[in-house]
């Protein structure tokens, strides 16, 4: 059995990259490897114009999966290489045309806080969407647009009023229940966290 190298990896992301991203198909560098010897190995690539990463799992010895996802500023530290190239790529408009082309940024991705009783006084039911593998790596919610990862996943007529703060035309429960049933995340460390409780 042969081992498995950064550059076989390399050659199975370009190989099944999806035609839908475009034809940038070996642009990538890898990012990190997990795993070791008789377990499973994962390593992470980061396309280095689009933002895509691929996930590319060996086991046994081979290569058993090549996936691809969204890459955002929150899936990285800011101040690292990777964070800065991100920054950078962010900084343009073609990237952010290219992910409201593609849904890179499944719902699932996301947690949320509905607003109290006593916050939704004055009529208005907003919510907070927080990238959940942020709140994972910092404790903090995000403080920049959001509606541009996650537009075709939002209820019917809800819309962002202010950076990562979205607006319901409907009660706090039934803005629940939605975003709930679009596969939204409830995660109790982030509700605690927002209601001060």
């Amino acid at each position: 059995m042969s081992k498995i190298t950064t550059e076989d990896c390399a050659k199975a992301v370009a190989a099944n990259f999806p035609p839908e991203y475009g034809s940038d198909s070996d642009n990538w560098k890898r990012i990190s490897k997990s795993g070791k010897k008789g377990e499973p190995i994962v390593r992470v690539f980061h396309h280095r114009a689009l933002p895509l990463q691929a996930l590319v799992n060996e086991e046994n010895g081979a290569i058993v999966s090549t996936k691809y996802k969204g890459l955002a500023p929150w899936d990285v530290d800011p101040d690292s290489p990777a964070g800065e190239a991100l920054g950078e790529m962010y900084g343009t408009n073609a990237c952010i045309e290219f992910i409201r082309a593609h849904d890179l940024f499944p719902p699932s991705d996301f947690c949320f806080y509905v607003c109290s009783e006593e916050e939704a006084a004055d009529g208005d039911v907003w919510y907070i969407l927080c990238p959940i593998a942020l709140l994972k790596r910092t404790g903090y919610g995000y403080t920049d647009q959001l509606d541009h990862f996650v537009l075709s996943h939002l209820p019917e007529n809800h819309s962002e009023m202010e950076e990562s703060t979205f607006v319901s035309d409907v009660g706090r429960e039934e803005t629940r229940a939605l975003l709930l049933a679009k596969g939204f995340v409830c995660d109790a460390k982030f509700e605690a966290q927002m209601s001060g409780k």
